[in-house]
């Protein structure tokens, strides 16, 4: 049986975490190898799944972006979560998401932000899940 070439699905999914975590805080690809003691250009074949991420590494990294190692394998094939869409990920790596997210939540009226959810859903092509109201 041949092997495949390319990235596991499991070095993919951490390093889409690590990206998304990294966004979040507002560090760039520079900040966060840096804080490591590497090149961007490592961490960038981190955060696609190129290179694999050694244990101790990843403390670093989880140290580094202040979050527990376990966060990195939340929603892993095969784990509990893994059926469900990762919207924290999507929307963190989405051109202009976290953007959009940030100015959201500074969005004082429930009124408002509840029409910004109606118009977005609406350019969307629905709701994902529908509203009891």
């Amino acid at each position: 049986m041949k092997k495949k070439h390319g990235p596991e699905p499991v070095d993919i999914h951490l390093g889409n975490r690590i990206k998304m975590q990294r966004r979040i805080r507002g560090l760039s690809q520079v900040d966060l190898a840096n804080d490591l003691g590497l090149t961007f250009q490592q961490v960038q074949k981190y955060e696609y799944g190129k290179n694999r991420v050694s244990s101790s590494r990843l403390q670093q990294i989880a140290n580094a972006l202040k979050v527990p190692v376990p966060f990195f394998f939340e929603g892993v094939e095969g784990s509990a979560r893994s059926k469900r869409r990762d919207y924290q990920a999507e929307i963190s790596n989405a051109t202009g998401g976290l953007q959009l997210a940030r100015a959201f939540t500074r969005i004082k009226s429930k009124k408002v932000r509840r029409s910004i959810v109606d118009l977005v859903e609406t350019i969307a092509g629905g709701s994902l899940v529908r509203r009891a109201e």
